[in-house]
């Protein structure tokens, strides 16, 4: 699951912002931030939110319309032919159930939804273990239209910052602070549409979607641990502690420290949650690890992503009062 642990490490947006406040003449942007503090989700200009908070886990009815359990029996590798002129075909290694399979396939076409992403993680500084609560975001997505929120994020002035992101009808509109003296960290800005997409690589609900593959389950073994209701409705759940999994997910604690001391995955757990209507809800995924080249270097990450409201009409406007990016002093728009 490499390629959606990437995407799901929506902290890469600061690399993004930094480059464009960079291009725009900002002094004040971080370059190598320090570990992101916490900060609560604020959207102040939000254009759409959920109608209804999602359900917690609880304790599921008896009777639940999803997976069964013969669907979590590993499915028998095919046998290879013999004689002349026949080949054998290795069966891919590990066990993927056909219900986790269909749920990851009917989430990765998904045209419209919300989500949430929570991150934690811990490493060792000095000899002393540091907790560094993560990046949160939230966001939805509705065909090309989009909108994400990011707090949590440490400049080099030590101030935790909060970014909003905004893509409708082809225009894109950033909020947050910036960097960049005389801006309104408080305002919504519209940047041109010759600037291109300042956002083009930010995860969307469709994006992060898109970059699930059934396949990138195999190698987790994966089996069915119980039922928990999720969303208002019934949901299976999968577990796994595969330290193949640990391995691609190691990499994407958006810190240089934690990232070598998870190099060698020493425990993994992960755990997916697949709904009554066939859709993947929620993944989370926990490691422990140590830095190769010193074992008493440890780091633990945690990354939670939850997905809800498939297929809503959800409605995502331009924020009201937007100002056109201007640099402040310059007569002239910047080209981002």
């Amino acid at each position: 699951m490499k390629k959606f642990f990437d995407a799901s490490a929506h902290w890469l947006l600061l690399a993004i912002l930094v480059g464009l406040v960079s291009a725009c003449g900002g002094g004040n942007a971080a370059t190598n931030p320090p570990p992101p503090t916490a900060a609560p989700v604020v959207s102040t200009s939000a254009p759409a939110v959920a109608t209804s908070a999602p359900a917690t886990a609880t304790t599921a009815p008896t009777t639940v319309p999803v997976a069964t359990a013969a669907s979590a029996a590993p499915t028998p590798a095919p046998s290879g032919g013999t004689g002349a002129g026949s080949s054998t075909t290795a069966a891919p290694p590990g066990n993927l159930p056909e219900d986790l399979a269909n749920a990851v396939t009917k989430t990765k076409d998904v045209k419209a939804a919300r989500y949430d992403i929570t991150s934690n993680v811990s490493f060792t500084e000095n000899g002393q273990l540091k907790n560094q609560p993560g990046i949160s975001g939230k966001g939805e997505s509705n065909g090309t239209d989009s909108h994400m929120a990011l707090t949590g994020i440490t400049d080099q002035t030590g101030q935790s910052q909060s970014f909003e992101f905004i893509q409708a009808g082809g225009d894109t509109y950033v909020k947050g602070g910036l960097g960049i003296p005389g801006l309104d960290a408080n305002s919504w800005y519209k940047f041109p549409r010759t600037g291109g997409d300042v956002t083009k690589g930010a995860p969307t609900a469709t994006s992060l979607l898109s970059g699930l593959d059934p396949e990138d389950f195999r190698p987790g073994n994966f089996t069915a641990t119980g039922i928990e209701v999720l969303d208002l409705q019934p949901c299976r759940v999968w577990s796994s502690t595969s330290t193949k999994l640990g391995e691609d997910f190691s990499s994407g604690s958006g810190n240089e420290i934690a990232d070598r001391q998870l190099k060698a995955v020493d425990k993994a757990d992960f755990k997916v949650w697949t709904c009554a209507d066939g859709y993947l809800h929620q993944i989370k995924g926990h490691i422990e690890g140590h830095d190769p080249d010193v074992a008493t270097d440890k780091a633990t990450m945690d990354l939670t992503l939850h997905v809800y409201d498939f297929g809503s009409n959800i409605a995502i406007n331009p924020p009201a009062g937007a100002k056109n990016f201007e640099i402040p002093g310059l007569n002239v728009t910047p080209t981002p």
